[in-house]
C-alpha cells in the first residue's frame, strides 16, 4: 500500500470512499483528537458537511483495571461509562473524578476553540481517525458516540491493522478503510510526514 504524504492527505484520499453522505444536513463529521483532526478536517471539507471533536481520558479506578472505563467529551457534551456507577462513594475518588472532569473540561475548551458544540441526536456520525492499530481508541469513541442517541456511526480512516477489522466492524454500522496492510505496524509507517497536531493547534483546524 503507498504512504499517505501526511494527515491531511490522508483525509483527502478517504473523503471520496465516504462521498455518498456528501452535502447532507444530517451527517456529522466527528474526529478522534488528536491525530484524526487533520483527516477529518479535510474529509468535512470535501463532503461540504458539519464537523466536530471526541476526546476521551482513561480513569483509574480504585479496584481493578481502569483502562476500559473513560471519561469522553463529544461535540461539547461530557459522556462518562456507565460502569463508573459501581466505583462511586469513596471521598478521595470522588475527589480525585472531580479534579479529572476538570481537567478534560479545561482541554476540551483549548482543542474545541470557538467551534460551536454540534447535536449529533439523530444524525449519522462519520467517526474519522487517521488509523486503526489495535482498535481500542475506536471502540471506546463509537460506545461514547451511542450515548449521544446517533442514528447511525460509521467509522472511517484511511488505513488499518487486519486483526482489528472484525473487532470495528461488530459494533460500527458501517466501517471504511482505504487499506489493510500486512504487516501493519504503527499508523506512523503510513503516512511520509506523521505530524499529529497538538492541543493547541487542533482548535485551529477548520473543515
Amino acid at each position: 500500500m503507498k504512504k499517505f504524504a501526511d494527515l491531511r492527505d490522508g483525509g483527502r484520499a478517504l473523503a471520496p470512499a465516504l462521498q455518498s453522505y456528501a452535502g447532507r444536513d444530517d451527517v456529522v463529521v466527528l474526529a478522534i483528537v488528536r491525530g484524526g483532526v487533520p483527516v477529518a478536517a479535510e474529509v468535512a471539507k470535501h463532503l461540504g458537511v458539519a464537523y466536530d471533536i471526541l476526546h476521551f481520558q482513561r480513569l483509574l479506578m480504585p479496584h481493578g483495571p481502569g483502562s476500559a472505563i473513560c471519561a469522553s467529551y463529544v461535540a461539547g457534551t461530557l459522556v462518562v461509562d456507565e460502569e463508573l456507577a459501581r466505583h462511586r462513594g469513596d471521598a478521595g475518588f470522588e475527589l480525585y473524578l472531580q479534579e479529572t472532569f476538570e481537567r478534560i473540561a479545561r482541554r476540551d475548551a483549548l482543542v474545541r476553540g470557538t467551534r460551536v458544540p454540534l447535536e449529533l441526536a439523530g444524525k449519522t456520525v462519520l467517526l474519522v481517525d487517521n488509523a486503526i492499530r489495535t482498535g481500542s481508541t475506536l471502540r471506546i469513541a463509537i460506545s461514547a458516540v451511542r450515548r449521544m442517541s446517533p442514528a447511525r456511526v460509521v467509522a472511517a480512516v484511511p488505513v488499518g491493522a487486519p486483526e482489528s477489522r472484525a473487532g470495528i466492524e461488530a459494533i460500527a454500522d458501517e466501517l471504511i478503510v482505504l487499506g489493510w496492510p500486512a504487516p501493519f505496524g504503527n499508523a506512523g509507517m503510513w503516512y511520509e510526514k506523521f505530524d499529529v497536531p497538538v492541543d493547541e493547534v487542533v482548535a485551529g483546524f477548520r473543515a
